[in-house]
């Protein structure tokens, strides 16, 4: 006989047994049928199995499953009672999507809107817009959608295919036809990914996986959030922040899917949830660096939009803070410390790039106590930790421009313990410090050795996206 059950923390959910009836040294191939358990949560479920003769166990085994909850619409139909969607899909994909899935009846038959062509595009006035993969193929209602991110828009464009041609007018990626291996969450905790776990990308590889895969914007606001590897690496799912609005570009087959991957079902929701929640805002930036020094032409090669003005109230300071930075300081520009204590007091943020030991009088004065440096390691195991200031970047990148420095070393010294601090990217190579009602960012990568390098330039704009700067593309400047 064997008997089977369903497991989740200490529960049983559901069980069953099947007679087995086998001649001894046969082998057979037996189908069992078992009762799918029921959760209100996607949860870990523990498959467990016993083969007895008699009351005699003679093996088990135990198999750990995701399970997802049956499809739902109620909390989403909820959600967008009172917004109103637009879809602008020339294939019919999504609006079929959405019928099968049950979310065009009740309040979503008054919030959506099926908009066919680029005049009705343009006169939309909504809370987001929806792109179909057929989209691509009518330029003018693409064009138009994008304008309308420029104006505040959120528009999430699913299976956009090669979006090249809008690349140098609106700042979208290239993208290439590949079959990734394996896709990896760059943005865990964020609402585009919030309940989505590796094992629910997992299938989402191969044959099965998207069939484009992009590569990163040509400047501007960006964040990647689901990076697909393989023989033609990119993303497979990453935002866009033109002008006022934002542009979410998914590749994954969220609409190819729906009906046979509750993964895609689930990230649907997450990116229709996203799609109408408020865009981030960007702002300009101060930057204090030594009249000599090269964090400047890095703050350019990453478009860094710089106010002559210094930031807001609540913006970003960047500061070059290695040892010859501070010494500078101190000499020539002793109110530095001044102005820095209290933009951090009054809530600003501050990026300090490449402090070293001899820095530390200076990070004192701007009230960034506690800090204790140490040399790198020399063979540093590099992590990025789920928050938002890493969002975007992976060990990979962080690893990639770390070795930029072509014979200068970019990471001398780690942050061994700060006061209150909390880590990006390890071994202290990225640290969040509290400071009053702001926070000092100090980023040990010392970016500002190899501002040419594009590994080094990559980091340090998602960095700065992360941390609320605005960047410009090259044909904006």
């Amino acid at each position: 006989m064997l008997r089977w059950e369903f497991v989740l923390s200490s529960a049983v959910l559901a069980n069953g047994a099947q007679e087995l009836t086998l001649k001894p040294g046969a082998s057979e191939r037996v189908v069992v049928k078992l009762a799918a358990p029921e959760v209100r949560h996607v949860s870990q479920v523990d498959l467990r199995v016993a083969l007895l003769r008699g009351d005699e166990v003679r093996a088990r085994d135990q198999i750990v499953l995701r399970v997802y909850p049956a499809w739902d619409p109620k909390p989403i139909l909820t959600l967008l009672e009172h917004k109103r969607i637009g879809i602008a899909d020339p294939s019919g994909r999504v609006a079929k999507m959405l019928a099968d899935s049950g979310l065009t009846g009740g309040a979503m038959t008054t919030v959506s809107d099926t908009l066919s062509n680029a005049a009705a595009v343009c006169a939309f006035r909504g809370d987001a817009l929806i792109l179909g993969p057929g989209a691509s193929q009518a330029a003018s209602l693409v064009e138009a959608a994008l304008e309308a991110a420029t104006s505040g828009l959120t528009v999430l464009w699913l299976e956009p295919g090669d979006t090249s041609r809008w690349r140098d007018s609106f700042g979208l990626p290239a993208a290439w036809a590949a079959e990734p291996t394996a896709l990896l969450d760059l943005a865990p905790g964020h609402p585009a990914l919030a309940d989505i776990q590796p094992d629910d990308l997992a299938p989402w590889r191969g044959e099965g996986g998207p069939r484009f895969v992009m590569e990163s914007p040509p400047g501007g606001n960006f964040r990647g959030l689901v990076a697909a590897a393989g023989e033609k690496p990119g993303y497979g799912l990453l935002e866009v922040f033109p002008g006022g609005g934002r542009i979410v570009l998914c590749e994954l087959p969220v609409v190819s899917r729906f009906g046979a991957e509750p993964a895609a079902r689930m990230l649907f929701e997450l990116l229709l949830k996203y799609a109408v929640s408020d865009v981030p805002r960007f702002h300009p930036a101060a930057l204090w660096a030594p009249p000599d020094g090269k964090l400047p032409l890095l703050a350019e090669k990453a478009g860094l939009v710089v106010s002559d003005a210094g930031a807001p109230g609540d913006g970003l300071i960047v500061i070059a803070a290695g040892a010859d930075a501070a010494d500078y300081y101190r000499v020539r520009e002793s109110s530095l410390a001044d102005k820095i204590r209290a933009h951090l007091a009054s809530g600003g943020k501050c990026l300090f790039i490449g402090a070293e030991p001899e820095s530390s009088a200076f990070l004192e004065r701007c009230d960034v106590r506690g800090i204790a440096f140490e040399p790198a390691p020399e063979k540093p195991e590099w992590t990025c930790e789920p928050v938002p200031l890493a969002w975007g970047i992976s060990s990979q990148d962080i690893a990639a421009a770390a070795r930029a420095g072509e014979g200068t070393p970019i990471f001398e010294y780690r942050v061994a313990a700060a006061d209150g601090a909390k880590t990006a990217a390890a071994p202290g190579a990225i640290v969040k410090v509290p400071v009053g009602a702001g926070e000092a960012v100090l980023c040990q990568l010392a970016l500002d050795r190899a501002p040419e390098n594009l590994a080094v330039i990559a980091v340090f704009r998602q960095l700065l996206t992360n941390l609320g700067a605005r960047l410009q593309r090259e044909d904006e400047q």
